[in-house]
């Protein structure tokens, strides 16, 4: 039985009430000793009985969120529930930007006018580290695939914020994200060892490669949020 005490902002005794037993799904009984309220086995010792409120103004943090989340949904990216949709300045380290040509993402030098050709990426962070990437608000999203033995990188017309919700769907979306000084490298989660890459000539497409120390290849960027 659990005697129940309603008392005033003074400390006065105003109502009380007695209760029958009450347990949660674990049957821990919710019982009071030395003035807490207490659940768990009222017969055993103080050990194995915790307080049955969190003391106000303490909340678990992120990371302690964030791995309760990861044991529950196993191995492969956590994709956020709620998609903040981001949005971000890309360039690489010899000044190219991105834009669409003939539906290709492509990496050039864009001036006067063209500049307004310059495609920002949408970003919806899904760890830490890790996040889906994508253009035109978010309607278009970089995947990497293998077709034959191949592996490209791909615009794939699917709505970013939806990616973010199915775990195994949205593996081939997700881009690992390095941070070296100034400069940011993405390497794809489907994929290890392969990472979003430019070519050192201009207007050619975006694309992924396995040999980020080749001289012809250009795996570092500028990575801004816009």
């Amino acid at each position: 039985m659990l005697s129940v005490v309603i008392r005033s902002k003074g400390g006065r005794a105003i109502s009380s009430a007695i209760c029958s037993s009450i347990r949660n799904a674990d049957q821990q009984a919710l019982y009071t000793r030395g003035g807490q309220l207490l659940l768990g086995d009222p017969d055993a010792g103080d050990c194995c009985a915790e307080t049955a409120c969190r003391p106000s103004g303490k909340r678990p943090s992120e990371m302690q969120a964030f791995r309760r989340m990861k044991a529950t949904l196993g191995p492969g990216p956590v994709l956020s529930t709620t998609a903040a949709l981001l949005c971000f300045r890309i360039w690489d380290v010899n000044q190219k930007t991105f834009y669409l040509r003939n539906n290709q993402l492509v990496a050039g030098y864009l001036q006067g006018q063209n500049t307004k050709l310059e495609e920002k990426l949408n970003v919806v962070p899904v760890e830490p580290h890790a996040m889906l990437l994508g253009i035109h608000g978010g309607k278009l999203c970089l995947s990497c695939v293998k077709v034959g033995d191949e592996i490209r990188l791909q615009l794939e017309e699917v709505d970013i914020t939806d990616l973010s919700r199915t775990q195994e769907q949205g593996k081939r979306f997700t881009f690992i994200r390095t941070d070296s000084g100034t400069t940011t490298s993405f390497e794809s989660a489907a994929c290890p060892g392969w990472f979003l890459c430019t070519a050192l000539e201009a207007d050619q497409p975006v694309s992924l490669t396995n040999r980020p120390e080749e001289a012809v290849i250009v795996t570092k960027f500028y990575f801004q949020q816009d």
